[in-house]
């Protein structure tokens, strides 16, 4: 059986002619340029406004906007996608270096401040080991250990112990306010008392004056003397002298009050003005208890002048009393045990003045009476019969 033979019938498309394909080709070098032109107008465009946040989206709209082929134009909008990613990727890890360099010099900056401020190493470290939440509490906990130790300006001079370092701000402004309310008085009694010893250092000071002079108990002028309690017998027939060396004894029972404080009692005073010289002294004795007073005022003003330098040094608020005290005796100590040492020695001494002269007093008894020193220092004779009523009032037989 003869085969079915299929015949396409259909017109053939010509092949085209070289000059055809000439022509195609000019045509799609023109396109081609045209295209090419336009999407480096708009390249350029982008260029110049690159630093625009919106450059991209631009050339994209400018692009859209074009009359360049959709082949092209696809083709340049995939270019400018990758660009954007490219871009975009450079701008995110410029950013993060950028970040992390500024993190870096913050991070810096605060230890360098840790650090200057009196943070440890340890707290430092600690500090940046912590999370950020965890950094707020421990930065309040370094700050607040940094205000405790660290002392702060008004201290009166640079080389001070600071007495109060371990306190925050708040409790160190509290405790300061509390020495100033409560030393202040004393501190100020003591500066008086400073200068009540000063001037009772220049009374000894004239006493020892007068006391060279030879106008004090010698010659015809011994017989004006009471030898049993030293006083003037008829005060107008002393010389000058001896009125105001009198008159200088009997004024330290007021400078003594000065120098000791309003509490002193009667009996301290008496036992203090049976320490003075007196007229009845002859010449040796009163030079050795001149210089036993003298001693005495060294000692008492050695203590308030220490005293004094402390809190010249720390002022009020920044010391207590008593730690002062302490400072001010260890400053002293060595001063002090030497003059008391010197005063030890006169007092043995002056105890065998005080004999010889309570002996030349006996001797000067009238028959039946007693020589005694009464409560206040002062030498009288009394009826020995009554020796024993006296005795328990405080009176003793020399």
């Amino acid at each position: 059986m003869p085969q079915i033979q299929m015949v396409d019938s259909t017109p053939n498309k010509p092949e085209p002619t070289s000059v055809q394909q000439f022509f195609s080709r000019l045509g799609k070098d023109y396109k081609d340029k045209a295209d090419q032109q336009e999407i480096g107008n708009l390249l350029s465009q982008y260029q110049q406004n690159r630093q625009d946040g919106n450059a991209l989206e631009d050339l994209w709209i400018g692009l859209e906007k074009s009359t360049v082929g959709p082949t092209k134009r696809l083709e340049a909008q995939e270019t400018i996608k990758q660009m954007a990613d490219t871009v975009q990727k450079r701008d995110k890890s410029l950013n993060d270096q950028a970040k992390k360099m500024q993190d870096e010099v913050s991070k810096k900056k605060t230890n360098e401040a840790l650090r200057k401020g009196g943070a440890t190493e340890e707290q430092i470290d600690l500090y940046e080991a912590a999370s950020v939440g965890g950094q707020t509490a421990i930065m309040k906990d370094i700050l607040d250990d940094i205000a405790r130790n660290k002392t702060p300006p008004g201290l009166i001079s640079n080389d001070a112990k600071d007495f109060d370092k371990g306190l925050t701000p708040n409790q160190r402004v509290e405790r300061q306010e509390k020495r100033y309310t409560v030393q202040t008085p004393i501190v100020m009694k003591n500066s008086e008392s400073l200068s009540a010893l000063k001037g009772e250092e220049n009374s000894i000071n004239l006493l020892s004056e007068l006391d060279k002079t030879d106008k004090i108990g010698e010659g015809i002028h011994n017989l004006n003397i009471n030898p049993l309690n030293g006083n003037l017998i008829i005060p107008k027939l002393a010389t000058r002298e001896e009125a105001l060396f009198v008159k200088t004894v009997n004024d330290f029972s007021v400078k003594a009050k000065d120098s000791f404080g309003a509490n002193v009692t009667n009996f301290e005073l008496d036992r203090f003005m049976q320490r003075l010289p007196g007229l009845a002294n002859n010449k040796e004795s009163r030079k050795l208890i001149l210089r036993q007073m003298k001693i005495v005022n060294q000692i008492n003003q050695l203590e308030k002048s220490a005293i004094q330098r402390v809190f010249d040094k720390y002022g009020v608020r920044n010391i207590d009393y008593a730690e002062a005290e302490n400072m001010a005796r260890t400053e002293i100590n060595d001063q002090k045990e030497s003059l008391k040492a010197e005063y030890l020695n006169l007092e043995n001494v002056a105890r065998k003045d005080e004999m010889e002269m309570a002996n030349n007093i006996k001797e000067r008894v009238k028959e039946g009476y007693t020589a005694m020193r009464k409560p206040d220092g002062t030498i009288k004779q009394f009826p020995t019969k009554n020796v024993s009523n006296l005795e328990e009032k405080g009176y003793k037989k020399l």
